[in-house]
């Protein structure tokens, strides 16, 4: 059934579909390890009062930006936050030098919006006629 699969090559990388996808993240689950550590590390060269204004999703959406590709993480991290300063940048090299990505809570996370996402729609919709 997957003969007529092959595995590709990525050439490019669709950053609209990225930041999509790490913009409909609305909610945080509690469920990676790290985020404090990210969230002390890496936000460390915002200003005070920027970094106490961010939401848990927003923190959540800037961890899964700092573990992006190097071609396109900048500007995913820009598309949710537009301050990203060298010492911002070297704190997340150091924290991926430092921390696995925690990819299945990333996962469960997108999954669990998705899946929130379309109930909420879902209960909006008006009943459908019969």
């Amino acid at each position: 059934m997957t003969g007529h699969l092959a595995l590709q090559e990525l050439s490019t990388i669709n950053i609209a579909s990225i930041n999509a996808v790490i913009a409909s993240l609305r909610l945080y689950t509690n469920n990676i390890k790290h985020l404090i550590d990210f969230r002390v590390l890496c936000l460390d060269g915002l200003h005070v009062r920027a970094r106490q204004s961010l939401s848990q999703a927003q923190i959540l959406q800037l961890y899964i930006c700092c573990f992006q590709h190097e071609s396109v993480r900048d500007r995913c991290w820009r598309a949710v936050l537009p301050v990203l300063n060298h010492t911002m940048q070297r704190a997340c090299a150091l924290f991926r030098a430092c921390f696995e990505y925690e990819i299945e809570a990333v996962l469960r996370s997108v999954i669990f919006c998705h899946v929130n996402n379309a109930q909420t729609s879902a209960a909006a919709l008006p009943p459908a006629e019969s």
